[in-house]
């Protein structure tokens, strides 16, 4: 197979997490641990190592992490680990791969409407309700349209940024209530 052409934009977009119940440390199996951080994170790694150097010199990668890598979820040790090292290799990246001309950011979305976070959601079961600044779920076309903003040339001066995309839900004192929105 032919190498691939110059690269613009990689964004590795891999992930998993366990049902709620099996993700505690005593229960959490070796093997399911070891699933996530294969999935989560030695996938990207594997990703980036695969097309970096068919990469352009003002490109851009962009990683896929979750404010769970910010902000501490509940019942997700493995995938939280996993997510927090995407943050911790968008920092080291950024500067390994700037001699390149690369620029590394990372996105980290909030509960956003996907088949993954339906799981989630019925893992904690129907009384457990969102508590979002917003009152809602961002979109996956909310998520997308920063990621391609970073992949873009407009963000050429932008790298190492650890972007969360979860309508303030990292900046809200936790615990406190929202305020109910107004229509």
């Amino acid at each position: 197979m032919p190498a691939p052409g110059p690269i613009d934009a990689l964004v590795p977009c891999a992930g998993i997490n366990l049902r709620p119940d099996d993700n505690r440390a005593e229960q959490l199996s070796v093997d399911a641990w070891d699933r996530t951080i294969a999935i989560n994170l030695t996938g990207v790694m594997l990703t980036v190592r695969a097309f970096r150097p068919h990469m352009r010199a003002d490109g851009a990668i962009v990683l896929l992490s979750s404010v769970a890598a910010l902000r501490a979820m509940p019942l997700a040790g493995a995938y939280t680990a996993s997510k927090g090292a995407l943050v911790a290799l968008t920092r080291s990246w950024s500067v390994d791969y700037s001699r390149f001309g690369i620029r590394v950011n990372c996105v980290c979305p909030g509960p956003t409407d996907t088949n993954m976070m339906a799981g989630v959601i019925e893992g904690f079961g129907k009384d457990q309700q969102l508590q979002l600044p917003q009152q809602r779920m961002a979109s996956a076309q909310e998520v997308g349209n920063l990621i391609a903003f970073l992949a873009s040339r407009e963000a050429s001066y932008v790298s190492g940024a650890i972007i969360p995309v979860d309508g303030g839900a990292t900046v809200h004192s936790a615990g406190m209530p929202f305020p109910r929105r107004k229509d």
